[in-house]
């Protein structure tokens, strides 16, 4: 396992980090009492440079957002890092993902060297889940399951107060679910997966075959293969009752709750969380559609006792999590990050010994 810097107690600031294919956000957080945004920085990631390129490009966002502030690092206490794909937390390292074109890159270590702060990496929507969990449910509820979907699909799960990663770190991995078996190929070579039902992605993919068929629609020229059009373009087709942009968003929408019934039936949460960029942007209006469709097949009943809803935190899901996650490794109880098991009482973040 690498050993992190030792924190430095004194400093209250957190900075919590969120790496996505195109662009990086940083976010820096107040960590002396409840974990409070001060400010977000934003850079691009551009991953075709290469890992090492890529983490001096996160520790420059890093930089540049502690500057925003009016601070110096020597003011961070710690910084927490979410990534998608295959990530082992306790040793660092982003073991794959598929979004960067990486294989096994000790992410944590060349931020460290880079920054001179204990840096804890973890999945993006693991940490996005404890974003959520730790912002928008103050219940607390001892089992809570979010949903994120965008481009992609991908999930995380919260029992008892704990982040469940799962045996071999791929809990949360629903994007090639398969909900569909006579449904459309996938890239993954399965037909009818969660993400190529139910994605943003998939909304694009079933405008794109109407336009191509002679459909009229309001958006704009098909980009070129490989672009697609701007959320803010799809939200307002859709407002606007464009017909093909409002079939496309349906499907989409039953898909989801055929996918998240299935879920919530085999692991029964309290409160089910649906986030992502296509819902902070859309899930008001699909929402309803979403609800009917995760009813139980056989039955037509609704979910009994699941609370499902939607999350207002959009992008910054991650970076809060991301936030209180290192906020919470690096109180004075405990250094080594096998030694915690992630809880939270009474609203805030609390680590014990396994």
């Amino acid at each position: 396992m690498h050993i992190e810097p030792s924190p430095n107690r004194t400093a209250n600031l957190i900075v919590g980090v969120d790496v996505g294919g195109s662009k990086v956000i940083a976010g820096i957080f107040d960590g002396s009492g409840p974990v409070r945004r001060l400010h977000v920085s934003r850079r691009s990631t551009k991953p075709e440079r290469g890992p090492a390129a890529v983490a001096a490009r996160i520790a420059r966002c890093v930089e540049d957002v502690v500057d925003e502030v009016d601070a110096t690092l020597a003011d961070v206490r710690a910084v927490g890092v979410g990534i998608s794909g295959l990530v082992d937390a306790k040793g660092g390292r982003v073991r794959f993902s598929p979004r960067l074109g990486w294989t096994d890159v000790p992410l944590s270590e060349q931020l460290r060297s880079l920054l001179g702060l204990p840096v804890f990496v973890e999945n993006e929507c693991n940490l996005s889940t404890v974003g959520v969990y730790a912002t928008e449910l103050p219940d607390k509820p001892a089992r809570m399951l979010a949903v994120f979907i965008g481009n992609s699909v991908g999930a995380g799960m919260m029992v008892g107060g704990s982040l469940c990663r799962g045996f071999s770190l791929a809990a949360g991995e629903l994007g090639h679910m398969v909900v569909d078996p006579l449904g459309p190929p996938c890239r993954c070579g399965s037909r009818g997966c969660f993400e190529v039902l139910a994605s943003r992605s998939s909304i694009y993919e079933r405008i794109r075959a109407g336009i191509a068929a002679g459909r009229q629609t309001q958006l704009s020229e098909v980009p070129e293969r490989g672009g697609s059009w701007r959320g803010k373009e799809l939200r307002r087709a859709f407002q606007r009752g464009d017909p093909l942009v409002r079939e496309s968003v349906s499907a989409a929408a039953h898909w989801i709750g055929v996918g998240i019934g299935t879920l919530a039936r085999s692991v029964r949460p309290e409160v089910l969380v649906l986030g992502g960029s296509l819902m902070e942007g859309l899930g008001d209006s699909m929402i309803e559609a979403v609800v009917r469709s995760a009813a139980d097949p056989a039955t037509g009943q609704p979910l009994h006792g699941v609370r499902i809803m939607v999350s207002s935190l959009g992008d910054q899901a991650c970076i809060q999590g991301a936030a209180w996650y290192a906020s919470t490794l690096t109180q004075p109880t405990r250094d080594a990050l096998e030694d915690r098991v992630y809880l939270f009482r009474d609203g805030a973040p609390w680590a014990q010994p396994e």
